[in-house]
């Protein structure tokens, strides 16, 4: 009987230690999983915060362009006869451009698109961001509709400036969101004359002053993302991979 106690004992004990051993497995595979998910997570939080650090320099540029348009659109509709007199080339080009401003916000958006198609959003632990982020893809939607006004209104007011003998540029004045445009300096510039023109025509006065009630609409919805884009950014870490928020 002490025999077959020790037997029952020897084999009970390998059994323990199979299970442990199994359990023991299991802990540390779901252990590197969990690191592999954290790690992962850590690249999608810094992508991000590289994503939307873009996105708020996108979107001040736009808002910096519509308000400056807006400016000059005010400055053009207050002038005098005795203003064009005195008025330079330069000056003259810079308030023919503010009457057709088809500056758009183009968002970078690959890695949250990313992250919302392919379901990696679930690694990010921070329940809150993850809605800040589906939320920002709306937001980007809503102000979409907003600059397609300002687009159509920008190639209305060209068509009306071709009519009276339109296009001008001067390089000095014009850009594009990416720089300077280059390589159409062939192209005369709009005159004082040509702004007095363009303003004592109806169509083209009636376009510019439609499109900065359209560029006001927008820069409301362009404000608003700005305000969202900056709530994402107080979320996620830093350089040193702390957060402004929790």
């Amino acid at each position: 009987m002490a025999q077959d106690g020790g037997w029952f004992k020897s084999r009970a004990g390998e059994a323990a230690a199979i299970v442990f051993s199994i359990l023991a497995a299991f802990a540390i595979d779901a252990g590197w999983d969990e690191w592999q998910d954290r790690e992962s997570e850590a690249e999608l939080l810094e992508a991000l915060r590289v994503e939307y650090e873009t996105n708020l320099d996108l979107v001040q540029e736009v808002i910096d362009g519509h308000a400056s348009y807006v400016a000059d659109t005010e400055i053009t509709s207050r002038l005098t006869p005795a203003d064009y007199d005195t008025m330079s080339v330069e000056t003259a080009a810079r308030l023919v451009l503010s009457f057709a401003n088809p500056w758009t916000f183009d968002p970078a958006l690959g890695t949250t698109e990313t992250l919302i198609n392919s379901g990696q959003i679930a690694l990010i632990r921070d329940r809150q961001l993850t809605e800040m982020l589906t939320t920002f893809m709306n937001f980007v939607d809503d102000a979409d509709e907003d600059a397609a006004y300002v687009r159509s209104g920008a190639e209305y007011v060209w068509q009306q400036e071709f009519r009276l003998g339109g296009p001008w540029f001067n390089g000095a004045v014009e850009e594009s969101s990416q720089g300077p445009l280059g390589g159409i300096d062939y192209i005369a510039s709009a005159t004082p004359d040509d702004l007095r023109r363009l303003w004592t025509d109806p169509l083209v006065r009636g376009g510019a002053l439609m499109n900065q009630i359209n560029a006001a609409y927008y820069l409301v919805e362009l404000e608003r993302l700005r305000g969202h884009i900056e709530a994402i950014l107080a979320r996620l870490p830093d350089g040193r991979g702390e957060t402004l928020s929790r």
